[in-house]
């Protein structure tokens, strides 16, 4: 071997690999059901091209509902919000508005779709004191 060469490395033969753990063992079904779930529903928008309609806003939400069983089921809604001309900020307010008459529960404060927001005359004044 030259002496600029790199030095053979010997690994012993006793290490061939890396080395193993046990396995641990842990239920994964018994995970879930003891996170919290959020009652009052969070929603969201999107414009949506409707053949009849042209773009509309579509607003969807999940609803948890109780089987004729007894087990909780998280089913998807929608409303249709109105023309896609208005600003998103109007259509998650008229969607939090449909979301509390249909469930009868806020959203909670921070949410998208939460409404207190500033309406869109409120920025204009502000801009406009600027």
């Amino acid at each position: 071997m030259a002496s600029w060469a790199k030095p053979e490395v010997h690994i012993p033969r006793e290490h061939v690999g890396p080395t193993l753990v046990p396995p641990i063992d842990i239920e994964i079904q018994s995970i879930g059901p003891g996170l919290p779930r959020v009652e009052a529903p969070e929603g969201w928008v999107k414009k949506i091209n409707r053949p009849r309609e042209g773009k509309v806003w579509v607003g969807y939400f999940h609803v948890w509902e109780t089987a004729p069983d007894g087990e909780r089921i998280r089913r998807k809604k929608e409303k249709t919000l109105g023309p896609a001309t208005r600003p998103k900020h109007e259509a998650l307010n008229d969607l939090a508005e449909y979301i509390a008459e249909h469930t009868g529960k806020r959203a909670a404060p921070g949410d998208a779709s939460a409404p207190a927001r500033r309406s869109s005359e409120a920025c204009v004044r502000e801009c406009r004191a600027r």
